[in-house]
């Protein structure tokens, strides 16, 4: 019997997914060094301490991915086609010139609402 496989490229259907993971692992990693540097702190007990490693990263894990859902989340809903996606809804801190002087600043907060695909 002969079999004829063909490969294609696979991608992800939505690339913020893959920076809420890739967020998520990172902070997991700097957790996990915060965490054995607070180890080193105290190293005549460290064997009662190994647990520090793991409550950093999964710290770190947590934080990561808040993180990463903020930085992905731009709109309350999204419609794409006939489907709608609720989000949570992020703030976005705006810093405009003013055109009269250069030094100051305004400060703008916005909420996406919502955002259409066509």
């Amino acid at each position: 019997m002969f079999w004829i496989t063909l490969s294609g490229v696979a991608y992800a259907q939505d690339p913020a997914v893959v920076d809420i993971f890739k967020d998520g692992f990172y902070g997991g990693l700097a957790g996990a060094l915060v965490g054995t540097a607070a180890l080193l702190f105290d190293i005549e007990e460290a064997e009662d301490h190994l647990n520090y490693i793991a409550i950093g990263a999964g710290i770190g894990v947590i934080a990561g991915t808040a993180y990463g859902i903020y930085s992905a989340t731009r709109a309350v809903a999204e419609i794409e086609g006939s489907r709608t996606v609720w989000h949570l809804p992020v703030p976005q801190i705006v810093q405009k010139n003013s055109s009269l002087t250069a030094k100051s600043r305004e400060v703008e907060y916005q909420i996406a609402l919502l955002r259409l695909h066509f």
